[in-house]
């Protein structure tokens, strides 16, 4: 509950806005990746001081999941961040799945390829599909539709609210 709160409901809401007032392809994506081990010394816990997610890092590490910005590590390799991916690794997988997807759309402005099994369509006011990077990318139809519903009834009650 706590990424809906802080992440994926105000996504949701950008989204929406940016559908109804342009006509910009968007596309959107969830990270989906367990990080090695050996870059968990490498990813300082941004979040200890925000009520609710003192250990959000490790959090997302012990249960399976990806912590915020995570996949930054995959598109922007640095001095200071140097994981050894294994050229046949996951972790290889998922770096180049994403360095030719974020070239694609920086390119033509459709991040999609016949290099990828799964083409990952723009949003429409219809659907709110998502791409799940992961080592095999995968399509999430209606991703978190029942979530959102629920956020968007407490947004709108909340609105009505006359303080």
């Amino acid at each position: 509950m706590l990424s809906d709160v802080y992440f994926l409901y105000s996504l949701f809401l950008t989204v929406k806005l940016q559908l109804k007032h342009t006509d910009s392809p968007v596309y959107t994506y969830q990270y989906d990746h367990k990080r090695p081990p050996q870059l968990d010394k490498l990813i300082p816990d941004f979040t200890k001081n925000v009520p609710g997610m003192s250990n959000s890092t490790t959090l997302a590490r012990d249960t399976g999941g990806a912590a915020h910005g995570e996949e930054l590590i995959f598109l922007f390799l640095n001095s200071y961040i140097k994981p050894d991916f294994g050229v046949e690794s996951p972790n290889a997988k998922v770096r180049f799945n994403m360095v030719k997807l974020w070239t694609n759309f920086s390119k033509t402005g459709d991040p999609n390829s016949s290099d990828f099994q799964v083409k990952w369509p723009q949003l429409t006011r219809d659907s709110f599909d998502f791409l799940n990077i992961s080592p095999e990318l995968t399509l999430l139809k209606d991703f978190a539709k029942d979530r959102m519903d629920f956020w968007e009834e407490i947004y709108l009650a909340g609105k009505k609210l006359k303080l």
